[in-house]
């Protein structure tokens, strides 16, 4: 099995970047390096043995180049870290093709890693936020589940979008599944968010559609598949999103902060004075009319801070709300083991 030869690496990165990422916050890029030289000479070695063909090593390579793509992209939508994003194509430079079971004729198999990873995390920011508030007693948070509004544009975006979804990941090679469909839908809501789309206007020719073409519309197991992801999507958009934004950030005084902090507030003119303002977006992101100073994937630029301080001495600005950096490492690794057993058990 071609996953032997890479094993050894994946626990010795796997172990020592969760570890130090959990120990001091940040992955080193020497550990990184060491990867993907490990895996480029490996991978070599492999095709010049014969252990490969060349349509396999061109897939390989198209899967590596998507997750260096696809790194990137998330980390300057600031949803992880850059070490993140590196850790995460060296992964796709360790994994052979034959190791995704579920999904391995898809031109990005390592999208698993993520979806996988996806799980675990997210359980883990729930039950985390979810103590908080029970310990707190602040039940508040609970009524956004129950806005009419926002149930009526869920129950029309899922429809609509969530057959799209499955449609895409089907003609690009993948099996759909409920994980996949809500990290499309969680995503795709939060870009119409910040186009300022109106949910509905733009489901409605989709739903559409999906009258006119979906053969399944009206089956017991399409019928089951989307009340669950309508129900988890409710519950992360109107819920989740809600709590995650209160209990995983913290206040922060203007003369503490650094470089690097990921701000969750800004600051806009508001006639002659200056107020804070939520970062709404899930990629912290606010007009750049509007916004006092960029929120950057990378966090707070010196020039920034300095822009801060200078423009709060005068007003009644103490601090600004900063997120708290969660180490995503281990939930990466986890997702490769995951993956590496799943092949062993079923192969």
């Amino acid at each position: 099995m071609l996953i032997l030869y890479f094993l050894p690496m994946i626990l010795f990165l796997g172990l020592v970047t969760s570890y130090e990422d959990l120990r001091y916050g940040k992955i080193r890029n020497k550990w990184i390096f060491i990867a993907i030289v490990y895996g480029i000479a490996a991978n070599s070695i492999l095709f010049f043995l014969n252990y490969y063909e060349s349509r396999y090593l061109a897939r390989l390579i198209l899967n590596s180049l998507i997750a260096l793509f696809v790194g990137i992209l998330v980390w300057r939508l600031a949803l992880w870290t850059a070490g993140d994003a590196k850790l995460f194509f060296a992964y796709s430079l360790l994994l052979p093709l034959d190791v995704y079971w579920n999904i391995s004729s898809s031109l990005f198999p390592s999208i698993s890693i993520v979806s996988n990873a996806f799980v675990p995390f997210a359980l883990f920011i729930l039950l985390s936020s979810l103590s908080k508030i029970l310990l707190g007693r602040q039940f508040h948070y609970f009524k956004n589940l129950l806005k009419f509004k926002e149930i009526i544009q869920s129950i029309l975006f899922v429809f609509a979008f969530g057959w799209l979804a499955d449609l895409l990941l089907v003609q690009t090679g993948f099996n759909p599944s409920t994980v996949l469909n809500l990290i499309v839908l969680v995503l795709l809501s939060n870009i119409f968010r910040l186009l300022n789309f109106n949910l509905v206007i733009a489901s409605l020719p989709v739903a559409l559609l999906r009258f006119l073409f979906d053969k399944e519309i009206f089956s017991v197991a399409s019928l089951k598949h989307y009340l669950l992801v309508l129900a988890i999507f409710v519950f992360i958009k109107s819920f989740v999103l809600n709590f995650g934004y209160a209990y995983m950030t913290k206040d922060v005084k203007i003369s503490s902060l650094r470089k690097g902090m990921i701000p969750a507030e800004n600051i806009i003119k508001s006639g002659k004075k200056f107020k804070k303002v939520k970062n709404t977006s899930l990629f912290f992101r606010l007009s750049s009319t509007q916004a006092f100073f960029k929120n950057e994937a990378k966090g707070l630029s010196s020039e920034s801070i300095s822009k801060i301080r200078k423009i709060t001495k005068n007003f009644d600005i103490k601090s600004i709300k900063i997120h708290e950096t969660i180490s995503f490492s281990p939930f990466l690794f986890l997702s490769v083991l995951i993956i590496i057993f799943l092949n062993f058990l079923y192969k």
